[in-house]
């Protein structure tokens, strides 16, 4: 039998075996995969600044050996103007050899025995699904859409990519049979349409913990749960990690702002060095989605981005359509949580929870293209 316990800097070099063993290192050399987990792990997880509020790291450990894990991270959210704690799941791995223990499935029951108020588990593949289910999370069809846009279309990354999408997406609530509805009608229209220009006077800046901190009550009106930006100190302690977690990508962060001053938005971007580019937080005032939305793409194409994608919320599949993007069914997004009203509001899309409070943060190996 094998046991769950806490991570300790001791199985850092085993647990980038078991990776290894699970994933290889497509996109990354072995040593900058044991480098992630060496140097990174330390830095951006085992000593998070909220680390006392969630569940540890965790290893499934069998006879002295890992063969193992999941990666928790933490932060605060609002509900309802309540603070809770949110955990946040990143690289459930198991060695091939173990996977007839359930490590995985006592791994995720465990990470649920923390004092979190909800574990939120941004992607999974197939295998995860199925351990998610067996350990009793939900999965959040409403969160699980995502736009894509081709910027350089005939590269071989280009077809690489594109060849993904597909307009097949979950029918397991109300919520995401209306988002297929809605795309269906608007977003296969328009697969080729190309980027219009900005509207007059639009400008951009880079992005501050003070605009996100004078402005944030302006993007929330259709919000009930989201991050707890309020504290200066976790917004500053967001940024450094931000600037540290991505050593193989570009991280671009602006603030939209219209003729007057007035912050409209903003974006955070990651474009690695695959030419892919992943809107990971976007804001935005209500009337404003589209011009934000237009803003991140524009720069990405600037930064030579073959290919831009994010999560679709429903709020954003207009301006997504007018903008040429197609929809995706992603990785599951899967939620935890033994207060029902915390449930409903995600399965009700009222959730505001980006990939920035998801895995984004707490991956160690950030070079694997998507």
């Amino acid at each position: 039998m094998g046991e769950v316990r806490a991570v300790r800097e001791a199985d850092l070099e085993q647990m980038a075996q078991v990776h290894l063993n699970a994933q290889g290192h497509i996109g990354n050399t072995v040593d900058e995969v044991v480098r992630g987990y060496t140097v990174k792990v330390p830095e951006l997880i085992l000593n998070h600044r909220y680390s006392a509020h969630a569940s540890p790291s965790l290893v499934f450990e069998q006879d002295g050996d890992v063969h193992g894990f999941v990666l928790v991270g933490c932060q605060p959210v609002v509900f309802s103007g309540e603070r809770l704690w949110s955990a946040s799941t990143s690289h459930l791995m198991v060695d091939p050899n173990a996977r007839s223990s359930l490590a995985a499935v006592h791994l995720l029951r465990a990470v649920i025995e923390g004092p979190q108020d909800l574990v939120f588990v941004d992607r999974s593949n197939t295998a995860g699904r199925v351990a998610l289910q067996a350990a009793g999370f939900e999965q959040l069809p409403a969160s699980s859409l995502r736009w894509r846009k081709v910027l350089q279309r005939g590269t071989a990354r280009s077809q690489q990519l594109a060849s993904r999408t597909r307009i097949s997406i979950s029918r397991a609530t109300d919520v995401a049979q209306q988002g297929e509805r809605l795309a269906g009608r608007l977003l296969r229209r328009s697969l080729h349409a190309e980027l219009p220009e900005s509207p007059r006077g639009i400008s951009i800046e880079e992005l501050t913990t003070e605009h996100v901190a004078d402005n944030l009550s302006n993007m929330l009106t259709a919000a009930d749960l989201h991050p707890d930006f309020s504290d200066i100190g976790h917004l500053e302690h967001t940024w450094r990690l931000i600037e540290r977690s991505r050593p193989n990508s570009s991280i671009i962060a602006h603030a939209v702002l219209n003729p007057r001053g007035r912050t409209l938005g903003w974006y955070i971007m990651d474009i690695n060095e695959f030419g892919h580019a992943e809107v990971v937080q976007m804001m935005a005032v209500d009337a404003h989605r589209r011009t934000v939305l237009l803003q991140a793409l524009t720069q990405a194409q600037i930064n030579n981005a073959v290919i831009v994608e994010g999560r679709l919320p429903l709020d954003l599949i207009y301006p997504a359509s007018d903008l040429g993007c197609t929809v995706t069914s992603s990785e599951a997004t899967s939620i935890h949580t033994s207060k029902p009203k915390l449930l409903d509001c995600f399965q009700q899309g009222r959730a505001l929870l980006s990939p920035l409070e998801g895995e984004f943060l707490i991956n160690p190996v950030s070079a694997v293209p998507r």
